[in-house]
């Protein structure tokens, strides 16, 4: 399954803590497995998904067998 990474996803992970950002590339890489993942759940009235990695969210679509990472965000961001 192929995982794209948006303009702004890319400059959300610049932001983040190198600690935490390891953590989040790793888990973003489980998502190959997509639908068989943990923490993942899909956001009520919307087409997004959300993936769980400590106290950031990394939201994203899934269509045509692809994801396309949105946003990676601060769970205080996440769903303003």
């Amino acid at each position: 399954m192929k995982i794209i990474f948006t303009k702004v996803a890319m400059k959300d992970l610049k932001k983040i803590p190198n600690p935490f950002k390891k953590n989040i590339q790793k888990e973003v890489l489980h998502l190959e497995d997509f639908p068989n993942v943990s923490n993942v759940k899909k956001l009520v009235s919307s087409q997004y998904f959300r993936l769980r990695v400590g106290t950031y969210r990394v939201l994203f679509l899934f269509e045509n067998e692809q994801i396309t990472i949105t946003n990676i965000l601060h769970r205080s961001k996440a769903y303003d």
